[in-house]
């Protein structure tokens, strides 16, 4: 994993959660063998949370959809896309925490196109978090970022959330980027404000869902594909709310996790490994500054050398003390009991 810190003691009851675009579940056997693969990266490398976007996965009706095999409400074609047969997949690593029905799911269905729900993200979390009790989704539908909120005492929390941003300028009909413009499209129509371009509205509806809880003191993670660059030139003008992804994460009161430790530019994406110079850094970790704070003391890193599930993107591995942010003892139900000693 590059450039990720050797654990010290403060880090011995962390919290481990992982990012990636997935580029969608695979077909077929090799698709099965990939899927597994995600599950045993996650049991290997010894995860808690696992976060991933551009999933294309169909969510059945009823709150079964997410993890009953029988109830996945689709075509025997594309059943292998389905989220519950998914998350039986993930359900099968029994004595490492992804087995039993305490494992928890929470997934944000993408916009359909003709051969299924494109993008979407989910965030799945193995047992013993009996405290992560809120799902938070994408409220439009769209599929762009889903998680959970973790409670401590006294109003304490912290939100976990997996994010996947529109690719700017997808020409496609059924791609993210167009039909979230015919969703903005509607949404102006109907007298609602609404950004320049997709990536603006992301940017605008992610604050608006994460706002409250900032206001609340709720300290915040929010990792994935954002398909912005941090620091790219700001983008100013009257109709956009945010000139960028810098000024979106300084007014949530954000760090970005790499930043804050001392790292530079990780790429993150690469479009072959053949093609060093299609590289860039669309995928992000940002970490609230409250949460650093207060002690919540932290690793982060890129598996570099990891093709998990074939993705042209590489695994973002957050490593972060919870317990303090949360005002836990080491036994009030915060920290892994999988987790090996550093």
């Amino acid at each position: 994993m590059e450039h990720r810190e050797q654990a010290d003691s403060s880090l011995s009851k962390s919290t481990r959660v992982m990012f990636l675009n997935l580029r969608r579940m695979k077909r077929g056997i090799e698709g099965g063998v990939l899927r597994d693969g995600i599950w045993d990266f996650a049991v290997e490398h010894d995860v808690d949370w696992v976060g991933l976007s551009d999933h294309w996965l169909v969510v059945a009706p009823g709150e079964q959809g997410k993890l009953d095999r029988s109830g996945v409400g689709c075509g025997h074609r594309q059943l292998y896309r389905s989220s519950g047969v998914q998350a039986a997949s993930a359900r099968g690593y029994g004595g490492t925490g992804w087995g039993g029905d305490s494992m928890l799911w929470t997934i944000s269905q993408g916009l359909n196109r003709s051969d299924g729900p494109v993008g979407g993200t989910l965030m799945a979390t193995r047992s013993g978090w009996t405290r992560a009790d809120k799902e938070l989704v994408d409220p439009r539908g769209w599929g762009r970022f889903a998680g959970r909120k973790i409670v401590g005492v006294g109003g304490r929390a912290v939100v976990i959330l997996q994010v996947q941003g529109p690719c700017a300028g997808s020409t496609g009909a059924g791609s993210q980027w167009q039909q979230q413009l015919a969703g903005m499209a509607a949404m102006k129509k109907g007298g609602e404000r609404v950004e320049p371009d997709p990536s603006a509205q992301f940017l605008t509806d992610l604050y608006s869902a994460l706002e409250p809880h900032l206001m609340k003191g709720h300290h915040l993670i929010v990792g994935g594909d954002f398909n912005l660059h941090r620091d790219a030139p700001a983008a100013r003008s009257s109709d956009r709310t945010f000139a960028g992804l810098k000024q979106w994460s300084e007014l949530l009161n954000l760090s970005n996790a790499m930043r804050e430790r001392g790292h530079p530019k990780i790429n993150t994406w690469r479009k072959t490994d053949g093609e060093v110079s299609q590289e860039t850094e669309p995928d992000h970790v940002f970490v609230s500054k409250t949460l650093v704070a207060l002690g919540g003391a932290f690793s982060v890193g890129v598996y570099t050398g990891h093709r998990v599930n074939d993705s042209d993107h590489r695994p973002m591995v957050l490593d972060i003390n919870l317990q303090l942010a949360l005002g836990l003892d080491p036994g009030g139900g915060i920290e892994s009991h999988w987790r090996r000693s550093a």
